[in-house]
Order: C-alpha cells, then structure tokens, then sequence
C-alpha cells in the first residue's frame, strides 16, 4: 500500500508542476539578461545560457545550443532515440501540423506559409516559405520568427504570442551554424523575448516550433549532456497522445 501511494504521489506531481507553472500573468516583473554565459564548447558545438528573471521565479534559463557548420548529420524522424542531438518540431498531436518529409518519403503534406527545417546529405537548412528542391528531410512549422535578421511583426503583434510558456526557437546565422533556443523549467517567456535573444546571438532566420509542455530537447558531445523536458517520459507512459510525433534530430560526424 504504502509503495502504491508513493507512485500515485510521484506522478501527480509530475503531472501538476508542468500545468502549475505553464504561465506567468503578463504583469509579472520578468527580465531578460543580455549577457551569455558560455557552459560547454568543443569543435562540435557550444552551449551557453541567459538568465531569466521574473517576481515568482528566480532560476529561469533559456539555453543557447549552437552546432557549427558541417558538424553534425541532421534527420527528421518519428524516434528520436540515439541521436547525439534531438528537438520536437511538433505539437502533442495525432499527426503533424505541416510538412514532414523523410528519407525523401512525403509523410504529411506541407500547408501554405511557415517555415522549414530541411537538410540534404546531412546538411541542413532553414527558409521561410519556400524550401529548397529534392530535399531528403524536413519538418515544417506554420510560425516564423526572425526573417531575414529581423522580428517578424506579423506574429509579435498577436494576442497569444504575448502568453509566458516554454519556447523553442531554431534558427541558422549568417556562418550556417544552427542555433536552437528553449527555456528550462522556470524561464516562461513569451515568444518575442526568445526571438530577442535570437535576433542578439545572430540569427538570420529563426523559426518557431511548438512550446508548451511538448518541449522535449538533448544534445550529448563527448562528456557534456544537457537535456530538457517539460513534460518527462514517466508522466507520459501515463497518458495517451502526449509524444511529439517528428523530431529534428543529428549526429555529430
């Protein structure tokens, strides 16, 4: 009895802490640091951090995950399992939202608008609108949030992009490097703050997929490891339709 109690508690707290804490009322004091703080860095990648401050919470982070160019072979895929790296690029959902292509397979059709994260020979790209030809690879999200090195008004000036949750921003800058941007845990921003920490690292194009509790990242290099998820694994053997279908994801060459 008293085992069984304890799992009952374990996961509803699970269950509670990522819906307690999934936004901040827009009048909450919050801030954004401007100063990066550098965690790991190889010739692979390097990992660096921006405080998020805000009147309930302390300990906000959001991560700054930087791959360098031709470092890494980058997929789409269903399972993102023993990949080095991994990001969802979708919402909890029964089939993705926009375009996904894999090993050259049309798997969902691709709607009108939005952005793509596609690669070719292991190479990745990230456009706005139209991708480029005969891709082998791609997930396609229907927001855009940085083009061309600019915040893309049209979706900052939204009611909802104003709402505090758990961000993920994917984005390239002007040497090819990928940038990936998500916050942790206590760092509930709205999706101009992330695309201002885009735009201050350099991105060229950033484009914006699913936050919330479906955020679900890793990368491992070497002897570093760092890895976020809103919602954990446990919680979700518990509930149906809470795994992001596609993932981007890589192995570092």
């Amino acid at each position: 009895m008293k085992s069984t109690f304890l799992i009952i508690t374990s996961f509803l707290l699970i269950e509670i802490v990522p819906i307690s804490v999934l936004f901040f009322s827009k009048g909450n004091i919050k801030s954004v640091s401007t100063h990066q703080n550098i965690v790991h860095t190889s010739t692979n990648c390097e990992v660096s951090l921006f405080n998020v401050n805000n009147s309930n919470y302390t300990d906000g982070k959001i991560y700054c995950i930087k791959i360098f160019k031709n470092k890494m072979n980058f997929e789409v895929t269903k399972n993102p399992s023993d990949f080095d790296f991994s990001i969802n690029s979708n919402f909890f959902a029964s089939r993705p939202l926009g375009e996904v292509i894999i090993d050259k397979k049309i798997i969902n059709k691709r709607v009108k608008g939005g952005g793509f994260f596609s690669s070719k020979n292991g190479d990745f790209d990230v456009t706005t609108s139209n991708r480029p030809s005969n891709v082998e690879y791609s997930s396609q999200t229907h927001l855009v949030g940085i083009r061309n090195g600019e915040l893309n008004p049209n979706v900052l000036k939204a009611g909802w992009s104003k709402a505090q949750y758990y961000r993920i921003l994917i984005g390239k800058d002007s040497k090819g490097n990928l940038i990936i941007l998500h916050s942790n845990r206590f760092a509930l921003i709205s999706i101009k703050d992330i695309c201002k920490v885009g735009k201050s690292v350099g991105m060229t194009t950033g484009l914006i997929f699913d936050g919330g509790v479906s955020v679900d990242v890793s990368i491992t290099d070497g002897l570093y490891s760092h890895s976020f998820q809103a919602l954990p694994t446990i919680a979700r053997k518990f509930k149906k339709n809470v795994t992001p279908p596609i993932y981007i994801v890589g192995n570092f060459k």
